[in-house]
C-alpha cells in the first residue's frame, strides 16, 4: 500500500493526542486540520466516507489502512486498540469505531478543557490545537482573574481544598468555560468574571462527561 506520510508526519499526527487514546475519527479531524489538502486529495480519490456514502471503501478506509500501517511491529508508531461504540456526532457508517493510542502500556487519562489567559482584561481566546476533547491557546491570567474574583470554590459543591487539605490545597480548582471555547469556534474575548468558573475536578468531570450543555447551575442543583 502506498504510504501518503513520513514517518515523521504521521508521528506528528499521533503526538497531538499527547499520550492518550483516539479513535481513527478523531485522528482524521487533526488531519483535516493539519493537512487540509492532503484530506481533499484522499476524498477526491476515495470519496467521502461515513454514513450514507454508499461505498465500502472511503476516505475514512484509506486513513484507516494508514493507522493499521503504522502499527505493524515493525513500524510500531501507534498502537492498535480495542473497538468502541461510534459516537453519533461522528456519523462514523458503522456503530463501533477502532481506537489507537501511541503506547497501549501508557495511555493517559482524558483532558478537561479548562486553563486560559492574556494581557487584557478581556482575554483573547482561540485558535483550536486539537487533541480528543480539542485543545487551545489558554492564558494564565484569564485563569488568575477568575479565581481572583469568584475565589478557589467550587462554584457547584462548595469544595475548598485549603480547608479541606490545609496549605496543600491552598489555590487549587480547576477553571470552566460557561460556554465551551469549541463552541464559539474563532478566537474571541474572554470576560473572566462572567465567562469563567471555577470548579472542583470531580464537579469540573460531570459537567463534561456528557457534551449537553450542563450549566453549573443545574449541576448545583443536582447536588442538593
Amino acid at each position: 500500500m502506498a504510504i501518503t506520510f513520513t514517518d515523521l508526519e504521521f508521528s506528528s499526527l499521533v503526538d497531538q493526542f499527547e499520550g492518550r487514546a483516539f479513535s481513527t475519527y478523531e485522528f482524521i479531524e487533526v488531519l483535516k486540520r493539519d493537512h487540509p489538502k492532503a484530506w481533499a486529495s484522499f476524498e477526491k480519490e476515495y470519496g467521502s466516507g461515513g454514513k450514507g456514502a454508499g461505498k465500502p471503501y472511503s476516505a475514512y478506509s484509506r486513513i484507516s489502512r494508514i493507522l493499521d500501517y503504522w502499527s505493524k511491529p515493525a513500524r510500531r508508531l501507534v498502537d492498535k486498540l480495542e473497538y468502541k461504540k461510534a459516537p453519533k456526532s461522528a456519523n462514523w457508517g458503522s456503530v463501533k469505531i477502532r481506537q489507537w493510542a501511541r503506547d497501549k502500556n501508557q495511555i493517559r487519562g482524558p483532558v478537561f478543557p479548562e486553563e486560559v489567559l492574556s494581557t487584557s482584561k478581556l482575554f483573547d481566546e482561540g485558535a483550536v490545537v486539537a487533541i480528543v476533547v480539542n485543545r487551545y491557546e489558554r492564558d494564565l491570567a484569564a485563569r488568575r482573574a477568575c479565581i481572583a474574583h469568584h475565589k478557589a470554590i467550587c462554584a457547584a459543591c462548595g469544595m475548598d481544598f485549603e480547608k479541606r487539605y490545609g496549605p496543600r490545597g491552598a489555590g487549587f480548582i480547576h477553571v470552566h468555560h460557561k460556554v465551551a471555547v469549541s463552541k464559539r469556534g474563532q478566537r474571541h474575548k474572554v470576560d473572566p468574571v462572567e465567562d469563567l468558573v471555577p470548579v472542583c475536578p470531580n464537579c469540573h468531570a460531570m459537567l463534561h462527561t456528557v457534551d449537553d450543555g450542563l450549566t453549573v447551575e443545574a449541576l448545583k442543583k443536582l447536588l442538593r
